[in-house]
C-alpha cells in the first residue's frame, strides 16, 4: 500500500472513528466543519514515519549543481522506477539514489548500477518508507 493510500485510510478511519463518537452520544446529527486537526494529526504522521534510517547509493559530489541535475534527468529515463534526490551541503551538491533499508539492498542497487556508475559508494541517509 503505497504512502497516499495510507494517509487518506488513516484519515478516513479517524474522521468514522469521531463520527460514530459523536453518534454514540446523542441522537442528534452533527456536522463536522473544522477539520485543522486532521490536518495536524496528519502532517504529524507523515513526518515521523515516512522516514527511517537506511541507505542509498552517492553518484556524484561536485560544485556544480547543473552536473548534478543533469545526473538526475539521466537517472529518471535509464531507471524510472528509482527515486533520485539532489542535495546541497554546502558548498557539495549530492546526487543520490534508492531508499534501501539494509546494506545488503544497498550493494545490490550499487551493482544494478555499476556499469553506468563504477565509483558510486554507500552512504547512510534517512530514507523515505514510501516514495512518491
Amino acid at each position: 500500500m503505497n504512502c497516499k493510500k495510507l494517509a487518506i485510510s488513516f484519515l478516513f478511519f479517524f474522521l468514522f472513528s469521531f463520527a460514530a463518537h459523536l453518534n454514540a452520544q446523542t441522537d442528534t446529527t452533527a456536522q463536522v466543519t473544522d477539520f485543522s486537526g486532521v490536518e495536524q494529526v496528519n502532517k504529524v504522521y507523515v513526518e515521523q514515519v515516512a522516514k527511517t534510517a537506511g541507505y542509498r547509493l552517492q553518484l556524484y559530489t561536485g560544485t556544480k549543481q547543473k552536473p548534478a541535475h543533469q545526473i538526475k534527468a539521466k537517472l529518471k529515463t535509464e531507471f524510472p522506477e528509482l527515486a533520485v534526490y539532489v542535495i546541497y551541503e554546502q558548498p557539495y551538491f549530492k546526487v543520490r539514489v534508492g531508499n534501501c533499508f539494509t546494506k545488503t539492498d544497498a550493494w545490490r542497487l550499487k551493482n544494478k548500477l555499476a556499469e553506468s556508475y563504477p565509483n558510486s559508494f554507500i552512504v547512510k541517509d534517512n530514507i523515505e518508507v514510501c516514495p512518491e
